[in-house]
């Protein structure tokens, strides 16, 4: 047995060596344990995306202060994969042989604050290339009803 500090109080107790390198029941009673749980699990981290201060579990790696946070900053930030469709990208191909001279935007949120497909402000025009992720449970009904939310906004 050796003789340690209580976690919580700070209280003088005896444990077991084993536990002390465990680092486990090092609390005084279960009261001090419980009371160390609530005052030290939660900790204040700062969004990486909009810097919004958040309270997380230590435990957790959580760098966003919300699912919309993170999307849109992997959105930004993604190195993988295609963000547009082969559809997108052939019509923003064709326009910029067809019109050389218009000036068209491809997701660009200057117009409306949200992201448009297809965006030509000297006619005030825009389009929305909807694929079959606004149409089918491709991810699941939750997601689906998301996206039409969104769709409806």
């Amino acid at each position: 047995m050796i003789i340690t500090n209580c976690k919580n109080c700070n209280k003088e107790i005896e444990k077991r060596e084993v536990d002390k390198k465990r680092c486990k029941n090092l609390f005084c009673s279960t009261k001090c344990s419980h009371g160390y749980r609530v005052n030290n699990a939660k900790t204040e981290k700062q969004c990486i995306n909009c810097g919004t201060v958040f309270s997380s579990r230590l435990k957790e790696n959580r760098k966003f202060c919300s699912q919309s946070c993170a999307a849109s900053y992997n959105n930004k930030n993604k190195v993988t994969g295609n963000r547009r469709s082969k559809l997108e990208q052939y019509i923003e191909e064709q326009l910029r042989i067809t019109f050389p001279d218009l000036e068209i935007l491809f997701n660009s949120k200057e117009a409306i604050g949200s992201e448009l497909d297809i965006f030509i402000p000297q006619l005030s025009l825009a389009f929305e290339l909807n694929g079959i992720f606004h149409y089918e449970p491709i991810f699941g009904n939750k997601k689906l009803e998301s996206i039409n939310n969104n769709d409806k906004n």
